[in-house]
């Protein structure tokens, strides 16, 4: 391989060179009128209670979620799961609807939390934070290509900028008219 982008931490390997290059945080995410958006954050407990819609199993999401869970005594298992969908997109569009809450990335509702659509709240007794990282071969020089965008990964200020990019198909073909 040449290059990757993975989630969480990664073992050590002689052969690979990780560089940190942000720090992601999974929030509960509810309906912007939800009763929990006035309050903030919730407990675990309070959490176990609702109906919860997540990551499939296996994903990136689900194992930090589930690791963190352990830490502190409880097992997914101890949740109102509902629903398991195997992308962030269609877990976002099926709480704005109001048929649950989910914990994600706090990345990945950006743009909802500031059009009011969607609330991220913390979760009390729980931090669920996660490097991200990019992994090259320590055995292969970058190409100009890889370095480049590395170096955009590591700028955080534009990677920002991107990361808040509408991409909807009418942005995309008015930019493709520009």
């Amino acid at each position: 391989f040449r290059i990757g982008l993975v989630e969480g931490p990664v073992s050590q390997n002689k052969d690979l060179v990780v560089e940190n290059f942000w720090h992601d945080e999974l929030v509960v995410v509810v309906p912007y009128h939800h009763p929990w958006a006035k309050k903030g954050s919730v407990t675990l407990n309070e959490l176990s209670k609702a109906r919860m819609i997540l990551r499939e199993v296996g994903s990136g999401t689900r194992k930090v979620l589930e690791l963190c869970l352990e830490e502190k005594g409880f097992n997914i298992s101890d949740f109102n799961i509902t629903m398991e969908l195997g992308s962030t997109q269609s877990i976002k569009q099926v709480v704005a609807t109001g048929l649950g809450v989910t914990i994600i990335s706090a990345l990945t509702v950006r743009r909802e939390c500031e059009e009011k659509i969607l609330k991220a709240i913390k979760i009390q007794d729980l931090y669920l934070g996660r490097p991200l990282n990019i992994l090259t071969n320590a055995n292969n020089t970058k190409t100009k290509e890889e370095r480049y965008f590395v170096d955009f990964l590591h700028n955080k200020d534009l990677f920002e900028r991107v990361l808040n990019m509408d991409c909807s198909q009418d942005n995309f073909d008015d930019m493709q008219e520009e």
